[in-house]
């Protein structure tokens, strides 16, 4: 890996990096509110069946 500052961030500065990384989580979050957002992630976990939550009662030792 690279440890020169310059080519990990391309050249953009940090603030800016990170000015956008907090607007993409924002649209990320409005995206998976929205009606299509969760139709589209449980189309998802449908494909992807080791990402789905367990059930408390499967959690549950006896």
């Amino acid at each position: 890996m690279d440890n020169n500052l310059e080519t990990r961030t391309n050249g953009f500065t940090e603030d800016l990096l990170t000015s956008f990384s907090l607007f993409l989580s924002k649209e990320i979050q409005l995206f998976y509110q929205s009606d299509e957002g969760k139709t589209y992630y449980e189309n998802w976990l449908k494909d992807h069946p080791e990402y789905q939550t367990v059930s408390a009662e499967k959690k549950t030792v006896a």
